[in-house]
């Protein structure tokens, strides 16, 4: 009963991706920009919230706060960079309620999320007795296990949407996980908390991306950086315009060697093509690289069902 709220929602100052498995929620209040992760587990009319990291950034004080589980197993404390405990990394419970105009989240009697089927609107209960009216930017439809297309010349850029679509992890040495990234058949989403360069690092990033037969533009509304050489908290002024924007591909853009940046985002060029893998100019010199899921890939958690771009139109 959940499937009306699973896609891609957004208002002028949040972003929220809802899947089977997973709620990234990107929200700024005030002088702070947050990302906060929560793994879902649905039976029959219930659904836990469980939630396993949180990211606030302060544009004005330049101060990052995270707390953060094992994204999947959640079992201890990763990280606690919250000295004043400000951030609750809490589960809860929640009964949902069906009708064929509204779908209601309920916590303890109260309701928690609202969702009007009839102009597809959500309501989202946040913290500080807050609540935020999101609009649907993108529908995503949960798919099985299935083998992806092998690439050829004439289908790359079917292949990369393809290839990315669902959500999936990365683990450290220690078998912790640290980094969920999904993909839409528009929109791209990472939480990650990867070490780098000798120390841990913080990326939670909401973009727009699109492909064709030269390769990938990507433009980025919503990211959140903390890492040796950078600290960046953004978010589009009107984020909600931002999120629904069209990508429009313009194939001159593409340079062979290089990644370019443009207005309308970054255009990485493929490099080489196999059946199985498909290689992309990144920035800097980085080659970024696209392997062919298949049915029982490792670190895949969910599938999304292939959509062609220009069917995903925003629906307001």
């Amino acid at each position: 009963m959940l499937d009306d709220i699973y896609g891609v929602w957004a208002n002028k100052d949040c972003e929220l991706i809802r899947t089977s498995k997973f709620s990234l929620l990107f929200e700024r209040a005030g002088s702070t920009i947050s990302a906060s992760l929560k793994l879902l587990n649905a039976t029959d009319n219930r659904i836990v919230f469980d939630t396993r990291a949180i990211a606030a950034f302060d544009t004005t004080t330049r101060q990052v706060t995270v707390k953060a589980k094992d994204l999947l197993k959640g079992e201890r404390l990763l990280i606690d960079d919250d000295p004043g405990n400000e951030l609750q990394l809490d589960s809860r419970e929640c009964m949902v309620e069906d009708t064929p105009r509204n779908l209601v989240v309920m916590s303890r009697g109260k309701a928690v999320e609202a969702l009007s089927k009839d102009d597809n609107e959500l309501r989202l209960a946040v913290p500080g007795n807050r609540w935020q009216n999101l609009d649907l930017i993108e529908k995503i439809g949960i798919a099985e296990r299935y083998d992806m297309k092998t690439a050829n010349a004439d289908n790359v850029g079917i292949c990369l949407q393809e290839w990315g679509l669902g959500s999936g992890y990365v683990a450290d040495e220690q078998g912790h996980v640290r980094v969920i990234t999904i993909d839409t058949n528009r929109h791209s989403y990472i939480f990650n908390l990867m070490e780098w360069k000798g120390t841990g690092i913080t990326y939670c990033r909401a973009g727009r991306i699109r492909y064709d037969n030269n390769g990938t533009v990507f433009a980025q509304n919503i990211r959140l950086m903390k890492n040796p050489d950078e600290l960046t908290s953004f978010m589009a002024d009107d984020n909600r315009e931002a999120a629904r924007e069209k990508i429009v591909i313009n194939d001159a853009l593409f340079n062979p060697d290089a990644c370019t940046f443009a207005r309308n985002g970054i255009y990485w060029s493929v490099k080489s093509v196999s059946a199985e893998q498909i290689t992309l100019h990144g920035c800097g010199g980085e080659e970024y690289t696209y392997d062919r899921s298949q049915k029982y890939s490792a670190n895949m958690l969910e599938w999304f069902e292939y959509r062609d771009y220009e069917e995903q139109r925003p629906t307001r």
